[in-house]
This record gives structure tokens, sequence and C-alpha cells, in this order.
């Protein structure tokens, strides 16, 4: 029986480790900690001001810290998804997945470029041969036909 281990817990890789320093995410790193400092130096601002009598900056003392950790957060769980959505494609390119994706925007550029429009794809699915699904499609026709149609209107033929 084969386990998945978690990439997290195992010993930092040179591989993963420059997964960590992509450009992309140097740039993150230098703004999160940027914030960081800002809001810990907002918060001592606050906490001076408290100590010189003004009691609404203890409630402001403590939210500029919460917003610094909420932000690393926020931040360590993004790059953690990005490395472990990267690592995985990577080692298992999954067909199916990209079978449902919508097909990419054409752009066209010049003086007679209109708006972008879809790719057609490259196969299109057989409608099922399911009644239920028939007659959803058939309500939401009757609805689109009218924007002021209400669906308790709708009577099923």
């Amino acid at each position: 029986m084969h386990t998945v281990e978690d990439p997290f817990r195992r010993r930092p890789s040179a591989r993963r480790v420059r997964a960590y320093l992509a450009p992309r995410l140097v740039v993150g790193h230098i703004v999160v900690i940027g914030l960081v400092a800002l809001f810990g130096r907002l918060g001592w601002w606050q906490i001076r001001s408290a100590l010189d009598g003004s009691t609404i900056s203890i409630g402001y003392a403590a939210q500029w810290p919460t917003f610094a950790s909420f932000g690393v957060f926020l931040w360590v769980r993004f790059v953690r998804e990005h490395v472990a959505a990267k690592a995985a494609s990577k080692v298992e390119p999954d067909e199916a997945v990209h079978a449902v994706d919508p097909p990419p925007l054409v752009w066209t550029f010049g003086q007679d470029a209109g708006a972008p429009s879809r790719a057609a794809p490259s196969q299109t699915p057989s409608p099922p041969d399911d009644p239920v699904l028939a007659e959803y499609n058939r309500m939401l026709e009757w609805l689109n036909a009218d924007p002021r149609r209400r669906l308790s209107d709708y009577r099923p033929s």
C-alpha cells in the first residue's frame, strides 16, 4: 500500500528551497515582510498613544499585530498551496482536469480587433439523455427568454 507523504514534513531539499525562492514568491516575501514591519510600527505608535492617555488606542494597539499575523498566515498558506500545486502538476498530470477547464481566451490586437472570444473546444461533449437535465435546461431557456420571468412562474412541460 502506497502512502502519501506530506511534502512539508520531510527534510528540505535544494529543489524545495528553490521552489520557495521563485522570483514571484520572493517579491511577495518582501512585501509581506514590509507590511509586518509597517504594522509593527503602527502598533508601537498606538501603544505609545495609549500610554499618553488615549484609551481608544489600546484597541488599535491590539489590532495592528493581529493584522500582521493574519497577513503572515495567509501568505504562508498561499505559498504552501502554490508550491504543492506546482509539485503535483510536475509529478502527475491529470488529463481529466484539463478537459473541464474552459478554453483559453484568444486575444487579437490591431485596429479591427474586437472583444476577446473563447477558442473553440477540441471536443464537444454529447448531451446526456437525462430527462431531469433536459427539463432543467428548458427551464433555464424559458427564464433567459424574458428577464421579467420568475422561477415560481415556470410550469414544467
